[in-house]
């Protein structure tokens, strides 16, 4: 073998050699393929923990916030029945003024026929009336400072009302006569703004308490209920699991809380009803028939002052005692008054003569049987009843007011465990997704 070929040989052999040692390094930097090279794409966060806390959320506000509503509404309830009795009670003072200033003027008249002094039975007793009266227009001011305004200006008046009176004794017939007619004049404005009085003591007593109504109370559970199934249906689409113990305990609560409401709301109508309702009306009969017996005392004293039984005075009468006759026909607790229809009787038969010295001594007259006797039997039965009316609805609403702590405590509690499960219930199903 020639030198050349043995050259060739040498160096075909070496480069086989490197050839061979060349490719494993090429293999060796080629890069290696990267995760997720074949097309799978790590998976996305689950959305639904952070739903799940939202609605846990909104399920607790919805418990809350009808557990607040209900609340308040006992709360007010609570305050509705309370201020029950002063409207009675006031609408008795009201009556009660308005009967003893009537009666002042008219035992002022029996002073002026009976000729007495400053110092005569009828006269002490035209005072004693009208000292009762202001100590009921301070009592009224006290209990009602609402009324304060109308009171302040009913004093006032009841002052030169007052003056009138004090003056009829002491002075002629004519001059007596003259003052009481202007007496009677201020009697009639005083009469008037106590029948507003009354009018608005009605009306606040028909007013009632926005807790009252039902509806509102209705659809706000209504509403909570449908928020509550929603947030329902929108756990178990993401749980797949059909009913959340939670959501179900929130809306057992708000169903509980409406129906603790709605039993409130009974049982302060029950007590309203009978301080606003019954009481109240027994209270404006009573009012009604005391009043229009001193308009038909009233009647009579001034014919014989005036020494006029004509027409319209004898239509006056009528008038009076059948509106005060009624109202004892509508209280059983009130008696009847036919003793002061007979003792009319046999005045009327002394007016017609017209025999006046006659008439003027029976109504001087408190034997008995006489008209004096019959209209005293009146008004102690008419005090009494107004006494037991204004402590029964004193009664009746304090022990609703007790038994509205109930549920005023029920609600609080159920609608504080009623968030509480609502929310540990979702609690559950976000553990799982942790």
């Amino acid at each position: 073998m020639s030198a050349a070929a043995a050259s060739k040989i040498s160096t075909a052999g070496t480069n086989s050699a490197a050839g061979v040692a060349v490719q494993p390094a090429e293999a060796r930097e080629t890069p290696a393929p990267a995760a997720g090279a074949e097309g799978f794409a790590p998976p996305a966060p689950s959305r639904t923990p952070r739903l799940l806390r939202q609605v846990q959320v909104v399920a607790a506000l919805v418990v809350a916030l009808v557990a607040a509503l209900g609340v308040w509404a006992v709360l007010d309830l609570r305050a509705d029945v309370a201020s029950a009795p002063s409207v009675v009670d006031q609408y008795v003072r009201v009556g009660q003024i308005e009967h003893g200033l009537i009666e002042a003027g008219n035992q002022a008249t029996l002073a002026v026929i009976n000729t007495e002094t400053a110092s005569g039975s009828h006269a002490t007793a035209s005072l004693a009336q009208l000292a009762e009266v202001s100590r009921l227009l301070v009592a009224a001011a006290q209990a009602r400072p609402s009324d304060g305004p109308q009171l302040q200006e009913l004093a006032a008046d009841v002052m030169a009302y007052s003056q009138q009176l004090g003056g009829v004794t002491g002075v002629t017939k004519a001059q007596s006569t003259a003052r009481l007619a202007t007496a009677d004049e201020e009697l009639t404005q005083l009469r008037a703004s106590l029948a507003q009085l009354k009018g608005e003591l009605e009306r606040d007593a028909t007013a009632g308490s926005w807790a009252q109504n039902l509806v509102w109370m209705v659809v706000a559970g209504l509403v909570a209920l449908a928020v509550l199934a929603w947030l329902s249906w929108l756990v178990a689409q993401h749980t797949h699991r059909v009913l959340n113990l939670g959501l179900v305990a929130a809306l057992v609560a708000v169903l509980v809380v409406v129906g603790f409401v709605v039993a409130a709301q009974g049982s302060a109508g029950t007590a309203g009803e009978l301080a606003r309702g019954t009481e109240l009306r027994r209270m404006v009969n009573v009012a009604d028939g005391t009043t229009q017996l001193a308009v038909a005392r009233q009647v009579q004293l001034r014919a014989v002052l005036q020494q006029d039984w004509g027409k319209a005075k004898q239509i006056d009468y009528s008038t009076a005692f059948t509106a005060a006759s009624a109202a004892a026909d509508n209280d059983d607790a009130l008696p009847t008054l036919s003793g002061f229809k007979d003792a009319h009787a046999k005045l009327a038969d002394q007016l017609s003569k017209p025999d006046w010295p006659a008439a003027a001594k029976l109504l001087l007259d408190d034997a008995d049987g006489s008209l004096t006797a019959a209209a005293t039997r009146f008004d102690d039965a008419a005090a009494r009843t107004s006494t037991e009316a204004v402590q029964a609805t004193a009664d009746a609403t304090a022990q609703a007011q007790r038994e509205l702590i109930v549920p005023l405590l029920g609600i609080i509690v159920v609608g504080a465990l009623g968030a509480l499960f609502g929310v540990l219930g979702l609690a559950q199903r976000i553990k799982e997704y942790l």
